[in-house]
């Protein structure tokens, strides 16, 4: 441990900078040195408690490199900023300071611990990483990268407002500082000194805090690529799906509906960045193709949908579907496969679809990404047709209203190729 590295970051290989005044016994800020202190000064709703010698000894192995235990810290004491100070057996080094040479085993950056968690709060990006260096806390699951955006984007906020404050603290001691300086004669040294470092820290903190938001920044750009990539791969897993439904249906309606079912597919595959159709919008096309005469459904066909409707497993389907892309979480996928269950077997049974497409619409509502909405309705919907065992007809007319009702929310041209094309050959 016995480095010559002036900060908790240095000797951890971390990229932290800067030496800071070592820390001598008896100074407010003994062994101050220059660190990613995280969450130091930070605003939280979280109540935090002062971290034990057990949290000091996890946060300081966090950084790799020789590891400690609890029975190695003490002197834990505030660093003036919010975060922490800390003794540590063997980890003696050497900094400048206006006297000379100081030898100190005294190490900043530490933070508190929120009281609700027991984690060690990073306040940097992390989200309970037990990090106390600056970084988001790796990589994030797929099906939180909303999530993830929404708090990084806050973290910068919350940074941002914080710095006008610590840059009026930098100017306030600066001031003191300089004025100390003249009154040099009625002061002593290590007062100048003292008032030296109280500026030297609140530079060091307002730098930090410019790092860290630049470096949520970072993320924030790495988290919408990756949001833009999960995207991507639900509407190419959902086309591949209704693109598998047009073969099947299309072995009873001809190649016209194989060709429809392409078209709606290769419209969800470029689907990023559109939004879906409203429900008055989309209604009055799937009623075009619903009011049409030649769209004749027998009871017995009736029947059957409603029969393999009702026999669907929501949690065996959202296990297929959360099986098929990153971006599907299961647990939320079984309700929309049980609410796309109960309404499908209302249209079948009476008729009514607005029910179904009222469903697609709440999930937007609901903050789901048009993208994300789209596919899973999709995909949902073709995989109900593509597990169903049923007679030709109801093949026929239940890919006729699958093709109406995505049709419908993407776009009403849909409708008149359905209406002209497909019904006429199907019936």
């Amino acid at each position: 441990m016995g480095g010559t590295g002036a900060n908790m970051n240095q000797q951890h290989g971390s990229s932290g900078g800067g030496v800071h005044w070592g820390g001598g016994s008896g100074h407010g800020n003994s062994g101050g040195q220059h660190s990613h202190r995280g969450g130091s000064g930070k605003e939280t709703s979280t109540r935090m408690r002062p971290p034990t010698a057990a949290d000091i000894a996890a946060q300081y192995n966090s950084f790799g490199g020789t590891q400690i235990t609890a029975s190695m810290v003490s002197n834990i004491r505030p660093d003036g900023f919010g975060g922490y100070l800390a003794n540590i057996e063997g980890a003696s080094h050497t900094v400048s300071s206006e006297t000379g040479v100081e030898t100190t085993t005294s190490l900043s950056g530490f933070t508190g611990v929120p009281v609700s968690t027991g984690k060690v709060n990073s306040g940097n990006g992390g989200s309970g990483s037990g990090n106390s260096g600056f970084t988001w806390g790796g990589e994030v699951k797929s099906d939180s990268v909303d999530k993830a955006i929404q708090d990084v984007n806050q973290k910068i906020l919350d940074m941002q407002k914080q710095l006008p404050v610590i840059e009026t603290t930098m100017k306030e001691k600066q001031e003191e500082a300089e004025r100390i300086k003249k009154m040099f004669r009625s002061h002593s040294f290590h007062r100048v000194r003292e008032a030296q470092w109280a500026y030297d820290d609140a530079v060091k903190k307002y730098k930090q805090f410019e790092d860290n938001i630049n470096a949520l920044k970072g993320s924030l750009s790495e988290l919408e690529k990756q949001k833009d990539s999960n995207e991507k791969e639900v509407l190419t897993k959902a086309s591949e799906l209704i693109t598998a439904m047009g073969d099947k249906v299309g072995e009873y309606l001809g190649g016209k509906y194989k060709t429809l079912a392409k078209e709606i597919a290769d419209e969800i595959k470029n689907f990023q960045g559109k939004t879906i159709r409203s429900y008055g919008d989309a209604m009055a096309s799937l009623n075009e193709v619903l009011s049409n005469p030649g769209l004749k459904v027998y009871k017995g066909d009736k029947d059957a949908l409603v029969n393999a409707w009702r026999q669907v497993n929501a949690q065996d389907m959202a296990n297929k579907l959360g099986n098929m892309s990153r971006a599907f979480k299961v647990a939320d996928l079984v309700m929309k496969v049980e609410k796309v269950r109960e309404k499908s077997i209302v249209g079948h049974d009476t008729g009514d679809w607005g029910p179904l497409i009222l469903e697609v619409e709440s999930w937007v509502l609901s903050g789901i990404a048009y993208s994300v909405a789209l596919s899973i309705f999709s995909a949902t919907l073709g995989t109900a047709l593509l597990s169903f065992g049923l007679p030709i007809t109801a093949v026929g007319i239940m890919g006729i209203i699958i093709a109406g009702v995505i049709g419908a929310v993407i776009d009403d041209k849909f409708a008149d190729e359905i209406n002209n094309e497909i019904i006429p050959s199907a019936h």
